[in-house]
């Protein structure tokens, strides 16, 4: 069985946009943010759309980010990925999948 390795290779990694990983549960969400090169980790009651736009704006100014930086977006396929993807594209954050 072969097993997955993950490459780093210096300058392959953007400092430009804000990568974004969501773990979700019916209480709270944990986010896991950065740059690329620096890490930002909070938990928001979950479903909390203006924490998370909060938060968001938040980790851009901490990360040196402008505020039109893109976000890469990183979640689970279940419980509320989805929709939670569909309104930060709707919020017209420059989402990526």
């Amino acid at each position: 069985m072969k097993t997955a390795q993950m490459v780093h290779r210096i300058g392959t990694i953007k400092n430009d946009r804000l990568y974004i990983a969501f773990e979700q549960s019916n209480s709270k969400w944990k986010l896991a943010m950065s740059n690329g090169s620096k890490n930002r980790h909070k938990t928001i009651l979950a479903r909390d759309l203006n924490q998370l736009e909060r938060e968001i704006h938040i980790a851009k100014k901490k990360l040196k980010l402008g505020s039109g930086a893109p976000i890469y977006s990183c979640y689970e396929a279940g419980r509320d990925g989805f929709w939670l993807h569909r309104y930060l594209r709707g919020q017209e954050k420059g989402v990526k999948p």
